[in-house]
This record gives structure tokens, sequence and C-alpha cells, in this order.
């Protein structure tokens, strides 16, 4: 009866916030997320593609607007207007739902299936691929900070190496050292995993600092609460607690008020100084008088549903729908940038947000989220959501069989984060992942594969030797 309560309460807050038309756009929105969630497999929960990406629609249009709408947060867009772009939203998970059962009715894969093998890494066993996968992420990063593309620092083009964008990708094995670590860690308790684990959080919250992003700096603690929900099936309320407190008194103040703080052409033009740059402000402890105007739970929302409602509104009448244009870009994107020396960068947010005008056109830095159904649209109207949409649930199952597959599995914690930040196709989840994927690919398979050392060998021969046939 729980889910009961639940929707009954949903019922009363829309109405109690909203009147006329946009009260009821927003239970037809709320009715069709709940939908696409029941019409999706449930082997996995939340902990998917097929759930995650209707529950991520429901938590960004529906219930934090209801959260800013009570604590009296502005937004340009009329209730109407809302409650327009809410019935586009519903079209586009409707036509999700379909998606997903049409591909749910096929066969997936058998049980055993394993994606090349990759899911039996275990650092446990091998502590080498950790201190592999670390190795080089690291030093990616420390390479993106000094020439390449790192954070939020400014930088074209012509101002970086070629090889700027294969290093930046290089940059993620470092997160997948620390999923592996504590993924293990959950699974066995070994405090010598554990040790990694911390190391590689420290890494990561200290280039997050660097990089002068809330989420890169909330990043390595939501990885351990999904690895150890994955793990051991419940949801760690202690750890997402301490990570909200985390993000609402250190990280959002933090970022929010260092970007004010120091000017664009600082990060561009300064990059040998800016780590001391940062550590002088975050010990200063100036920020937090600094960040004093802004609302860390306005923020939480991301201003995802006042965006999408602007793309409703102006896209084929003040700006024209874009035809593909960004689609074709991302795709000029997966190209090195050795081979295509012209291509464009990946800065897909900034230009379309301008052409929106949500973003002010001397601003090259800042990004807004159209989110999946928004960037649809931009391009090619409502048909361009429901097609695009009905191919999202299909590939939404196609992720939960073969690359999720497992709750338990260290991919889970990766693929779920990408539903967390599916606020663009093209920009967060699924080029990237594509163009990233080949480089991680062939480095993870040789880790996989990595012979053991000669002593490891010997020791698990001996431990086998030593139990009788048949023993358990």
């Amino acid at each position: 009866m729980g889910w009961l309560t639940g929707v009954v309460g949903l019922v009363v807050a829309i109405n109690w916030a909203y009147d006329g038309w946009l009260a009821l756009a927003s239970m037809l929105f709320a009715a069709t997320c709940l939908g696409a969630v029941y019409a999706a497999p449930r082997r996995l929960g939340l902990l998917s593609w097929g759930i995650g990406i209707p529950a991520f629609y429901m938590l960004f249009f529906v219930l934090l607007p209801l959260i800013n709408r009570a604590i009296g947060a502005s937004t340009e867009a009329t209730d109407d207007e809302i409650a327009v772009a809410l019935g586009v939203a519903s079209v586009g998970l409707a036509a999700y739902a379909a998606g997903v059962s049409l591909l749910r009715a096929t066969p997936g894969p058998r049980a055993t299936y394993d994606m090349l093998g990759l899911l039996k890494i275990d650092v446990a066993a091998k502590p080498i691929v950790f201190v592999v996968l670390a190795s080089i992420g690291t030093g990616a990063l420390v390479w993106s900070y000094l020439f390449g593309y790192f954070g939020l620092i400014g930088a074209t083009g012509t101002e970086v190496g070629k090889a700027a964008g294969v290093v930046s990708a290089l940059g993620y094995l470092l997160t997948i050292a620390h999923v592996l670590a504590w993924n293990r860690f959950f699974a066995t308790r070994n405090r010598r995993v554990l040790v990694l684990g911390v190391v590689s959080t420290i890494v990561m919250v200290a280039f997050g600092l660097l990089a002068n992003s809330k989420g890169q700096l909330l990043a390595p603690f939501l990885f351990i609460a999904l690895c150890l929900w994955g793990v051991s099936g419940k949801f760690p309320f202690k750890l997402f607690l301490v990570s909200l407190l985390f993000y609402v008194f250190i990280a959002f103040p933090f970022v929010t008020a260092s970007r004010f703080a120091f000017k664009a052409e600082e990060f561009a033009g300064s990059r040998d100084q800016l780590a001391e740059l940062m550590v002088d402000y975050l010990a200063s402890k100036e920020w937090l008088g600094d960040a004093e105007n802004f609302s860390a739970v306005e923020s939480f929302g991301r201003g995802l549903l006042p965006y999408f409602t602007q793309i409703v509104q102006q896209s084929g009448s003040t700006v024209e729908f874009m035809q593909g244009k960004t689609f074709v870009q991302a795709l000029e994107v997966l190209v090195p940038r050795f081979l295509y020396p012209e291509k464009p960068d990946m800065n897909i947010g900034n230009w379309t947000g301008k052409a929106f005008g949500a973003i002010a056109q001397s601003d090259d830095v800042t990004n807004f989220s159209p989110t999946f159904i928004g960037e649809f649209y931009m391009n090619f109207g409502l048909t361009g959501v429901f097609v695009g949409m009905f191919l999202m649930g299909i590939l939404a199952i196609l992720v939960d069989r073969y690359l999720i597959i497992d709750r338990r599995s260290w991919m889970m914690p990766i693929m779920v984060s990408f539903v967390g930040w599916q606020e663009s196709v093209v920009g967060h989840t699924i080029i990237l992942f594509i163009k990233n994927a080949a480089l991680w690919l062939p480095i993870l398979l040789v880790i996989a594969y990595f012979p053991r050392s000669p002593t490891a060998a010997r020791r698990q021969r001996m431990t086998l030797q030593g139990h009788p046939r048949g023993a358990n």
C-alpha cells in the first residue's frame, strides 16, 4: 500500500501547488512516468536504465519543480507554457514505454553472459588492475589540467594539443579504478582494497576541486553509495545523506562562489597558478560568505524544466528547428583531432543555449542541458520526441541486458551514473560513452586477461591441492 499512499500524496501536492492546466499536465506526466516504470523489467530495480530514465524525468520535471514552487523560486515561464512542455514530455515518455515494452518481449542473453569477461575483473585478486588504471587515469588528468580539456578551464581546439580529447577520455580510467575498488571492498571486506578505494576517493576529490565542478566533487561519494547499494541490495541512506550534506554545505557554496571569484581568463590563462588559487580560496573560507545569496535547494532542479519549456516555446517559431545539427556535430566530435584538425569543440550545450537566449552571447563557458527530450524536440519537433524516445526505450533494455547485467557488477554504478547525467544525448551519455569506450575497452581487456604472477598462481594451486575433491 506504500505506493498507493505515495501516488495519493503526489496528487495532493500537485493540486496544492498548481492550478488549472498545469495541475492536469503535471498529473498526466507523472502518470506517464509511472507507466514507463511499470513497463520496464524489475530485475535491476532503480539501478537500471529501464527504470532509471523515467525516474529521472519524474524527479526533475515533477518532484523538484514542486519543491521549488513551495519555496517560492521564480521562473520566467508561465504556468500555461510549462503545461504545454509537460504535454510534449508525456508524449516522449509514452513512446519510451512503448520501446521498452517492444524489446522486453524479445529473449535476452543467457544468465551466464559476461561482456568479454570484463565483469570478472577483481582488484582483490589482482591489485595491479587498480594500480594501472589509476595511474593512467591520474596521469591523463594531470596532462589535461596542464595542456588539454579540464573542467571549466576555457580551451579551444587551437589552444590544446591534438591528443587532448584522447587524453581527457583516458582520465576516466581513474573513475573506473575507483568503482572497481569499492565494488570489491563491499563484496569481500578486504582491507587492502579499502585502502585503494580511499586513495582513489582523495585523488578524485582533489581533481574535482581543481575542475571547479560540483558534479566531480560529489561523484566519488555517489559511486561509493551505488557500489554499496548494488552489492548489499539495501539503499544506503547514510551515505546518500552524507553526499547531500557535502553538496549543500561544501560543494555547492565553494564552486558557486569560486566561479565568481575568478575570472574566466584566469582559468584559461593561468593553469600553473590555478591549483594555488583554488587551495588558497578554499582555506580562506571566504566562499562561505560569497555564496550566501545562492540557494542550494533551487540548484537541485538544475533549471531543466524551465529550459525545456523555453525550447518547446521557441523551437519552430523564433528559433528554427535544427534538423539534426546537434547530432551531426556530435558525430564529428567522435573523429580524433589529428584526423580532423578543424572539428568543432564539444560545446553543443553552449551554442544551443545561446540560440534560445538562455546564455549570453559573450559567455563561452556555461552550458545548458536540454535533456534527451529537449534535444529531440529542438531538432525535429514532436515527431523527433516520439521517435527518439521510442529508440531510447529500446536502448535502455539493451544497456540493462548487455552492460549492467547484474546490480552487483562493477559496471552498474558507471552506467547508472550516466542516467543521472543524461541531461543531453550529445554532451553527457551516449556519444561520449561510445567515444571513450573505444579507448577504455582495449586497456580493460589487456588488464582483465593479464596473467597472474607466478607466486599468485602457485598459491592458488596449493590452495586447490589442499582441499579434497568435492569439498565445499
